[in-house]
């Protein structure tokens, strides 16, 4: 990246780093050339030093060894040092005489500041993988300012991926571009442990003293269901009936501890080998309402009661340590338990997914109602509580890019003010890489900052666009309205998302006419000749990716308006009388189908696209749950005429 306005931030620590240069210039031979480490380093010291090493010989071509400070004669050009006067995370960069010194809180610290000092030089890593790394070529390694101090606003900053089928170099990737960006924890959402990765991801999180969180809906799976027959008191009652299906009785011990067991010999040692294992995740099933017990024990507590409590039995039969087990509040449980208290070593997650991601959190009725809940709960966990964020979710999203420049700062701001100590964000991996770019590091320097800066979304274009980067900020200006307005939810109930159109709400006539002049052929086209021009002047690496970027608005031009036309149908339909016409209905249904043809269009566009991009989600054919509202709402449509309609219907411009 080329901008003036990078960020840097500098660490003091009670040990020390060295690095050398050969030079030839005259001027060049007075600069010491070693990068010094104190005699009693670790890992994460020793792990920084290389990586500026690494970096200044990349950025030189010149040779830069590490060395025992106490051992090399002369001062270093960098010294890497723990000052305990700092806090953890933090760094302060500074110079003594020639020497250029980064002190930290921790080696971790150091670490950060390393990275800080190389973003200084012009280093950017916008997002995971070697070919967005930008490293400029300078003649000597050169700092002309007095003194860089910074420290973290969040406590806790992490990327979530979802990681289900053993992608090694992605997991390896994301550890390497969370470090970079000063993340602390990777969360590795996940059903399985692959044994065979585990030397090289143990490795990974060691030397970047990188912590560890990992887990998913798995509290079902620990409980087999062939248990019901013999003992169907360890599972809930539905309507005074046992079920084996879904969850199980939060009241029965035994189901407790059979759930702990089970973990425990599935993947306990496997991940105890992780140095920092911070948060385990046994979530309850992935439900929208229902699945829980009504048993006597069990029917006076409400699903955020009833999911705690079991969350808090394991807790008790799990060698935990230091580690914490995540209470999720999300869905069903999303409000605050009433009638139960969690233990100690089990904190909130807090999971806010049908929140309106047009408006920063707390800023439009829906965000507001999320605020106020998660600032209802935060006082009963004595652990710092997290939250667990979308913005970068394909499948919330229906694969649609979603720049959120404007809202992930002041999510971070006013979740900061709320209490939160910890964030993190789900991915899935290339496609999220893709589409939601811009939100990886925007969510990076936000959480470190503690709010936004319009200077990052710059640094961002730049340091993927390169000359392209002011065209590609106009792109993405006009994307993003396009975008947020679709998944726009500020007045509908809490558990709206854009997956399951919501045609009987009020708000839904509103959500139309707010969309309907962006979704206009003219609006479409002018958003599509901004991205054509920035492709006819690109340049390569950088008009490829731009390439990639009109594969993904292809897909947008026709998966926007199939929601639109999805929403206006439906609205129409839902405020139909009892005195319609066939004409009126034939309208709709006309509308319904186009909607569908639009889908199918744009899923074919996924899934031809290069197979580095692809994602199984949209996969040919594409049975999803707005696929089959609209075949069904057809079908129900077509029972009310009185004259059978015609084979096919003409499309209905917007």
């Amino acid at each position: 990246m080329h901008s003036n306005s990078a960020l840097v931030f500098f660490f003091v620590l009670t040990g020390s780093v060295l690095v050398t240069t050969s030079t030839h210039a005259a001027e060049e031979k007075q600069q010491p050339t070693t990068i010094g480490i104190p005699a009693e380093s670790n890992k994460t010291l020793d792990f920084a030093a290389q990586e500026l090493s690494k970096y200044f010989e990349a950025m030189t071509g010149r040779d830069y060894p590490v060395a025992d400070e106490e051992k090399e004669g002369n001062a270093p050009l960098v010294r890497l040092k723990v000052d305990a006067s700092l806090s953890h995370d933090g760094y302060r960069i500074d110079r003594d005489a020639q020497t250029i010194c980064i002190s930290g809180g921790s080696p971790r610290g150091c670490l950060y500041g390393a990275y800080a000092f190389l973003n200084e030089l012009g280093c950017r890593w916008p997002l995971p993988g070697k070919e967005y790394e930008v490293v400029p070529k300078l003649k000597r390694i050169s700092w002309s300012k007095t003194k860089i101090k910074s420290e973290p606003a969040i406590a806790g900053r992490g990327m979530i991926l979802f990681y289900s089928n053993d992608d090694r170099d992605k997991v390896l990737e994301l550890v390497d571009w969370s470090a970079k960006n000063r993340l602390n924890f990777v969360f590795l959402c996940s059903s399985k442990i692959h044994s065979h990765r585990l030397p090289e991801f143990k490795e990974a999180f060691a030397v970047r003293d990188m912590g560890l969180e990992w887990g998913m809906h798995l509290l079902a799976k620990y409980l087999p269901r062939d248990l019901f027959k013999e003992h169907p008191e360890y599972f809930r009652m539905e309507n005074g009936k046992r079920t084996e299906k879904l969850n199980m009785c939060p009241s029965s011990p035994e189901a407790a501890d059979i759930i702990a067991k089970n973990f425990i010999k599935d993947c306990w040692d496997k991940l105890c080998g992780f140095e920092r294992l911070e948060v385990l995740h046994l979530w309850p099933d992935d439900l929208l309402k229902g699945g829980w017990c009504s048993c006597d024990k069990c029917k006076g507590l409400t699903a955020s009661d009833q999911a705690l409590k079991i969350i808090n039995e394991v807790a008790k039969r799990l060698p935990l340590g230091n580690t914490s087990l995540a209470h999720l509040s999300y869905h069903t449980t999303i409000s605050a338990p009433t009638n139960i208290k969690p233990e100690k070593n089990v904190r909130l997650l807090y999971a806010p997914r049908e929140r309106c991601y047009k408006h920063p959190m707390g800023e439009c009725p829906i965000n507001r109602t999320y605020l106020e809940n998660l600032k209802s709960q935060i006082p009963l966990f004595s652990n710092e509580p997290e939250i667990f964020e979308y913005y970068q979710d394909l499948i919330l999203f229906r694969g649609l890019p979603m720049p959120l420049y404007r809202v992930i700062g002041k999510d971070i701001k006013a979740y900061r003010e709320a209490g939160v100590t910890r964030i993190s964000s789900l991915s899935f991996g290339d496609f999220s890489e893709w589409a939601y770019g811009p939100s990886y590091y925007l969510f990076g320097k936000c959480l470190w900052r503690g709010k936004g800066d319009p200077r990052d979304i710059e640094e961002y274009y730049d340091a993927v666009y390169g000359p392209q980067a002011k065209v590609m900020q106009q792109y993405f200006h006009l994307l993003s309205e396009l975008c947020e307005t679709v998944m726009q939810l500020c007045d509908y109930n809490m558990d709206a998302d854009m997956r399951y159109p919501r045609y009987w709400e009020p708000y839904t006539k509103k959500h139309v006419s707010l969309l309907a002049p962006l979704v206009t052929d003219e609006h479409l086209d002018k958003i599509e000749g901004t991205l054509k021009d920035a492709i006819a002047a690109a340049a390569e690496p950088y008009r490829t990716r731009i390439e990639y970027q009109l594969i993904l608005w292809q897909f947008t031009r026709l998966e926007v308006p199939a929601i639109y036309r999805t929403m206006l149908a439906g609205h129409l339909n839902a405020n139909l009388g009892q005195d319609a016409t066939d004409a009126e209905r034939l309208h709709i249904i006309a509308l319904f189908k186009e909607a569908l043809r639009e889908m199918e269009k744009a899923t074919q566009i996924l899934a031809s696209a290069p197979k580095e991009l692809q994602h199984s989600h949209f996969k040919k054919p594409r049975n999803s749950y707005a696929v089959l509202c609209l075949v069904n709402a057809i079908k129900k449509i077509e029972k009310k005429l009185k004259v059978k309609p015609p084979s096919t219907q003409p499309t209905t411009q917007p």
